[in-house]
């Protein structure tokens, strides 16, 4: 089940705990200053992939 998941999402693969943590610490910095009021998404596409079986049913 799990295998089937990933390949609905763009990257192929659940995002890591690591990478969701670099997200963190880059929003966290003075180098995302300019991003304000605005929920990011940190899924790899995952919310992306649950439309994926609507979207062929419906085409």
């Amino acid at each position: 089940m799990r295998a089937e998941r990933e390949k609905t999402t763009p990257l192929n693969r659940f995002v890591q705990p690591e990478e969701v943590a670099a997200d963190a610490v880059f929003l966290a910095s003075d180098d995302a200053a300019a991003i304000a009021g605005r929920s990011l998404v940190i899924d790899g596409g995952f919310q992306n992939g649950l439309l994926q079986p609507v979207e062929r049913m419906l085409s």
